[in-house]
């Protein structure tokens, strides 16, 4: 609760509702945790996509102009 206490510190800081190095009062920390659980459950309700992303070596061949990636590739990715 700690590291979410200072995101919404931090959070109303950076919108100027509350000074630099004042610390919310209970019901503005209240008011941000309704905050970040409404986020939290659109997120949660939203279709995402994880893209994952592979850095694959290879040598090229001269005068070859495609190349291909995966098992039967001309790279052969990750396992």
């Amino acid at each position: 609760m700690a590291i979410l206490t200072d995101m919404i510190t931090a959070a109303f800081e950076d919108i100027g509702e509350i000074p630099v190095g004042r610390a919310p009062a209970t019901l503005e920390l209240a008011q941000g945790l309704a905050r970040v659980n409404n986020i939290l459950g659109m997120l949660s309700n939203s279709p995402l996509t994880v893209f994952t992303m592979y850095h694959v070596s290879g040598v090229t061949i001269a005068a070859t102009r495609d190349y291909t990636v995966g098992p039967s590739g001309t790279f052969v990715g990750p396992t």
